[in-house]
């Protein structure tokens, strides 16, 4: 999951599994996302995602959203100040071997391969 913006030195990318939460953001623009797999179906895994923004403040609104993930980029939100995406694993690098551009599509979860 990535959290990202505008700009190449700002945002943050954090790990991606069944359960999860993460804070991230800038100051008076911070969402704290938490997630949690609820069942695969022939289309993909489908996750709950919980956005709390702007978190930490009074007035911070709370967005709950169902999702499909095939393991395919995919926005969850965006907004004047954040662009929080969803995006497969990278194939890890062999030795030797250079960075490929083009994104590589890889299964939410290691264990259960893609349909």
């Amino acid at each position: 999951m990535n959290n990202h913006r505008a700009g190449a030195s700002n945002g943050c990318t954090t790990g991606f599994g069944m359960k999860g939460e993460v804070t991230c953001g800038h100051p008076n623009h911070v969402s704290k996302m938490g997630w949690s797999f609820l069942r695969s179906t022939a289309e993909g895994d489908i996750y709950r995602f919980t956005r709390r923004y702007p978190s930490g403040t009074e007035g911070a609104g709370v967005e709950i959203k169902e999702v499909s993930y095939s393991g395919k980029t995919m926005i969850l939100w965006q907004d004047d100040y954040q662009k929080i995406v969803l995006r497969p694993r990278p194939e890890p690098l062999e030795a030797g071997k250079e960075v490929d551009p083009a994104p590589q599509q890889s299964a939410p979860h290691p264990e259960r391969p893609l349909r």
